[in-house]
């Protein structure tokens, strides 16, 4: 449940945009996408401790 919480505050937060997709069950569900282009998200974690090496790795093999 922490993980939908954490999706429905960022989501409030308007850093996700939501929608309601349609599972094989037939439920709604909902989907998200970040509301950020890529190098936004990456600029702003590029200093973050313990993760720039992510980052890098990530604008090389993007």
């Amino acid at each position: 449940m922490a993980v939908v919480s954490a999706l429905g505050a960022l989501a409030q937060d308007d850093l996700l945009a939501t929608e309601r997709t349609e599972s094989a069950t037939g439920k709604g569900r909902p989907a998200y996408d970040s509301a950020l282009d890529t190098e936004t998200v990456l600029s702003a974690l590029d200093d973050a401790d313990g993760v720039g090496s992510y980052v890098e790795r990530s604008r090389t093999t993007g």
